[in-house]
């Protein structure tokens, strides 16, 4: 098992793996790197949301049941995990190569639990008081799960000013803007800063909506 992970600190807990699968424990705040080459992955077993990329993609937040396909001729040699959350995670992803499919997920008895807690997932909304952003100011919501939320799902900004626009970004590149009187929805699980450079105040309502875990 040392060959194929190292962690930065060590797991707690290491599974043997079976066939390409590699299962794991990484702690709140760790991160980790698999060496397995292959051109495609999944996760078959995933208790919470973790950033995953390999040394050809960039880092993307994944659950169980996502998966990347790199292109058609190209194999990555490591896959690098981070537990961003409060909470430990196991997981247990599929490394797959010359376009090697296993759908065991769906037949085998212990996986079953894992494809029905993605399908009967439910959603829950958060709603914010209204807002007031100062000119050159923003506000940064960081996309980071806590307690039951897994990923959220969307964020929907509701522009209150008669005149002035606000925008979207990442921090570093404006995407959007929110004209107006007027809401934007922008489905995105990472970080979302929303900017006011109108040259006054602007109040906005700010609502988001979480995958959650079913008690």
């Amino acid at each position: 098992m040392s060959d194929l992970l190292s962690a930065q600190p060590a797991a707690k807990k290491v599974f043997p793996p079976s066939g390409n699968y590699l299962a794991n424990e990484i702690a709140a705040g760790e991160t980790q790197i698999i060496r397995a080459a292959g051109d495609h992955f999944y996760f078959a077993e995933n208790t919470g949301r973790l950033l995953v990329g390999t040394d050809l993609t960039a880092e993307s937040p994944y659950s169980v049941g996502e998966g990347e396909e790199v292109p058609e001729g190209n194999e990555f040699t490591t896959i690098t995990l981070k537990n961003d959350s409060a909470d430990d995670i196991t997981f247990e992803v599929f490394v797959g190569r010359n376009r090697r499919i296993d759908r065991r997920l769906n037949v085998v008895d212990g996986r079953l639990a894992s494809v029905e807690r993605v399908m009967s997932n439910s959603t829950e909304i958060l709603s914010s008081a209204t807002v007031s952003i100062a000119n050159a100011g923003s506000v940064v919501f960081s996309g980071v799960p806590t307690g039951t939320q897994i990923q959220r799902k969307a964020i929907i900004v509701t522009n209150e000013d008669a005149a002035g626009k606000l925008e979207i970004s990442d921090g570093t590149n404006v995407g959007a803007m929110i004209f107006k009187e007027s809401n934007f929805l922008l489905e995105a699980a990472g970080s979302i800063e929303i900017h006011n450079n109108s040259g006054g105040v602007i109040t906005c309502k700010i609502m988001e909506i979480w995958y959650v875990n079913n008690p």
